[in-house]
C-alpha cells in the first residue's frame, strides 16, 4: 500500500516541467509552505473579546510546542532504524525532478517525516484554539506543506502519516498542562511588562518557525563543527 500511494501520487509529475516546478516552489517556499500557519498565531494573539485577550496563553504554549516538535523530529529520526527516502532507494522507480536530485537530503533518514510532525502539532494548536480555522490551515498545510514531499519521493506516505500521529499527539498532550503553567505563573503578563523586548523576540521565533528553524540549525551545526575542530587542534 505505501509503496503504491508513493507511485500513484509521483505520477503526477513528468507530464509538464512548469508543473511540477510550481509544485515544488510553493511546497518549499517558505511564503507559501508555512507563513500561512504562522500568520494564524498572530492573528489569534490579537482575538479581543470582553475587553480580554482571550488565547494568548494556548498561543504561548503553542510555541513551546513548536520547539518540541522539531526536538523530538529529530530525534526519532536520529534513534529509530534508518529508512531510505524514496529518491535515494534503488528499488524504487519513481519520477525524480531535476530541481531535487538524488543526493538531495542523501544520509537522512525518512521515518518519521519531521515536517509532518511540525506542521501537524501547530495546525492542532490552532484546532484547539479556534476549530474552523484549525481544519482551514490543516487542509492548506496538508496539500502545500506535506503531500509534496510524497509527490517528489522525499518521504513515503507512511512517514508522513506516522509524523502526523506524533505531531497531533504533542499538541494534544502539552497543550493543557503548558497553558495551565503559563497562567499560573502569569508569564504572559510578565513578558508584556518590556514588550519592547517580547514582540521583537516573538517576531524572530516565528520568523524561525515559518522556515522549521533551518537557519538556527544552520549557525548550530557551525557552531558544532568549529567546536570539534578546535577541541582537535588543541
Amino acid at each position: 500500500m505505501d509503496e503504491y500511494l508513493l507511485l500513484l501520487l509521483n505520477s503526477i509529475l513528468g507530464h509538464s516541467d512548469k508543473i511540477d516546478y510550481h509544485i515544488l516552489f510553493l511546497a518549499r517556499n517558505p511564503i507559501t509552505k508555512s507563513l500561512p500557519l504562522i500568520i494564524c498565531f498572530w492573528a489569534l494573539w490579537f482575538v479581543l473579546k470582553q475587553g480580554e485577550y482571550i488565547n494568548r496563553s494556548r498561543v504561548a504554549a503553542s510555541f513551546i510546542i513548536a520547539l518540541v516538535s522539531i526536538i523530538v523530529g529529530r530525534f526519532l529520526a536520529v534513534v529509530l532504524p534508518f529508512r531510505l527516502r524514496p529518491i535515494h532507494s534503488p528499488d524504487t522507480d519513481i519520477t525524480v525532478f531535476a530541481g531535487l536530485g538524488r543526493r538531495t537530503l542523501d544520509g537522512w533518514s525518512s521515518l518519521p517525516s519531521d515536517h509532518a510532525i511540525f506542521f501537524a502539532s501547530l495546525c492542532a494548536c490552532v484546532f484547539m484554539i479556534n476549530r474552523p480555522l484549525g481544519i482551514i490551515i490543516s487542509i492548506y498545510s496538508f496539500f502545500i506543506a506535506l503531500l509534496p514531499r510524497v509527490i517528489y519521493g522525499l518521504h513515503w506516505p507512511s512517514d508522513v502519516f506516522v509524523g502526523i500521529l506524533i505531531g497531533a499527539a504533542l499538541a494534544v498532550l502539552l497543550m493543557k498542562p503548558l497553558q495551565n503553567a503559563i497562567e499560573r505563573m502569569g508569564l504572559v503578563d510578565t513578558a508584556l511588562r518590556y514588550e519592547f523586548l517580547f514582540y521583537p523576540a516573538m517576531f524572530v521565533l516565528t520568523f524561525q518557525m515559518a522556515t522549521m528553524f533551518d537557519s538556527l540549525r544552520a549557525v548550530l551545526g557551525v557552531a558544532k563543527n568549529t567546536v570539534m575542530f578546535l577541541v582537535q587542534s588543541i
